[in-house]
């Protein structure tokens, strides 16, 4: 019995120097490396974008164009309430256990999704079936790129084609600095307020919910009832986030990031360049920290100021056109080949 005891407690021995010695091997190991791997695999499968893309052509497919609308909007609003509630949560569950509990959360409620999708989740009845095979092949043919730059650089009509490409660059401006300071928001606060993960959670739920009432409460009223025209809206975005950037890069006090949140009330996008954009802004402030923490706040207000000058270039060509004047979707074809027939003189876009 002695015997087997000592056994026992031996090959615990054993399991433990193997766990001690695990742990540092991975403790030395680069954890920028281990950190690449979910991302790679996250991108390549398309990531966020192929989530949402997913969930609004399911949605298109099997509701009825009176009610598209309507589940669009119950979709975005599940989309925005779910995001504060997870910020709050995620807070006291890293304060509380840590890291580990935060990840295992995520993928415990990723995985429930996956379950439901599975079980409740039909395919529509008029979805056309393609073997893995066909998908691929179809996937990566080089035309559909192709066919999407003969959509936005065909010849139009007036100026709709430079409305466009305004738009275009509009949206990338706007996505740099939104999407930019993701990654630094947290050690900004932390490093000049002393905030904990808690209290930035807090702050961050505030941010969402005031994009929410943005976008669900004053983007219709000033769009649909007092009729404002887009460009107007644009304009409005554009500095109110330009005073947001500003007031977060001069802020001194605590309550000074909750104000500024109603400066940004109509400033609501969607993060879609992290690629290269979290990256420049982890570099400037990790380079700027020790003199002046708030230069990646200065940048964006500077680079929010362009989206500010294409809101008004847009606005004058509105006025120089007459106002904006698309044909519908169903009478041109997209590619611009047989029905869109190229104007000439002065009021057509070369």
């Amino acid at each position: 019995m002695e015997e087997s005891v000592n056994c026992l407690n031996l090959s615990l021995d054993k399991n433990l120097a193997w766990e001690e010695h695990i742990s540092a091997l991975v403790a030395k190991a680069d954890v920028r490396g281990f950190m690449l791997i979910p991302a790679a695999i996250s991108g390549l499968s398309g990531g966020m974008v192929a989530f949402l893309m997913a969930i609004f052509s399911y949605i298109g497919d099997t509701t009825p164009l009176e009610t598209r609308s309507a589940h669009v909007a119950l979709t975005d609003a599940s989309w925005y309430m779910g995001a504060p509630l997870g910020m709050l949560a995620s807070g006291y569950i890293y304060k509380r256990w840590g890291s580990v509990a935060i990840f295992g959360t995520g993928a415990t409620v990723i995985f429930l999704a996956l379950i439901y999708v599975t079980i409740y989740i039909k395919e529509p009845h008029n979805a056309e079936r393609k073997t893995f095979k066909a998908s691929c092949t179809r996937l990566c043919q080089g035309h559909h790129a192709r066919d999407c730059l003969k959509t936005v650089l065909r010849r139009r009509d007036g100026y709709q084609r430079t409305e466009i490409l305004c738009l275009l660059v509009t949206m990338c401006l706007w996505l740099i600095p939104f999407s930019g300071t993701n990654g630094i928001d947290y050690l900004y606060t932390k490093m000049k307020f002393g905030w904990d993960e808690p209290t930035y959670t807090i702050f961050g739920a505030v941010s969402i919910a005031f994009a929410v009432a943005g976008t669900v409460i004053f983007v219709p009223i000033l769009s649909y009832k007092l009729e404002m025209p887009d460009y107007l809206l644009g304009i409005l975005a554009s500095m109110s986030y330009c005073a947001d950037m500003l007031v977060l890069g001069f802020a001194v006090s605590s309550w000074h990031m909750y104000y500024v949140k109603i400066y940004s009330v109509l400033a609501s996008c969607e993060a879609a360049i992290p690629l290269f954009a979290s990256a420049i802004y982890t570099q400037l402030y990790s380079a700027t920290v020790a003199t002046i923490p708030g230069a990646s706040y200065f940048l964006c207000a500077a680079i929010t100021i362009l989206p500010l000058i294409m809101f008004l270039v847009l606005w004058g060509l509105d006025q120089k056109d007459g106002g904006f004047h698309f044909a519908p979707l169903d009478s041109v074809n997209t590619l611009g080949e047989d029905t869109i027939h190229s104007a000439t003189g002065s009021g057509v876009d070369a």
